[in-house]
């Protein structure tokens, strides 16, 4: 199955992109998850971004903390960038 997401994740469309992420859960090894979250990061639909980010902090994914702190510098979308500010504030209410 995670071959499938993986795959999923590379789709030309952003929606097929973005229904990949939902499928990804703590269950799923956590390096094939930072990689594919890592490349939503760096998507270019702003929804894909948003999403991961989102993901990011459901999952718990402190090691995406770096990722995150990156996409955000970069981030033109209020909407995504939002998401990347709430998932790093998420991580720093758990230290």
């Amino acid at each position: 199955a995670l071959n499938l997401i993986i795959e999923l994740s590379q789709s030309n469309r952003a929606s097929i992109r973005h229904n990949a992420l939902l499928c990804l859960t703590a269950k799923h090894d956590p390096n094939v998850v930072g990689v594919v979250i890592g490349r939503a990061l760096r998507d270019k639909s702003a929804r894909v971004r948003r999403k991961a980010a989102d993901w990011t902090q459901r999952l718990g994914l402190r090691t995406m903390e770096g990722d995150l702190v990156e996409a955000l510098s970069d981030e033109k979308d209020a909407g995504a960038a939002n998401a990347m500010k709430a998932a790093l504030l998420s991580f720093k209410g758990r230290e």
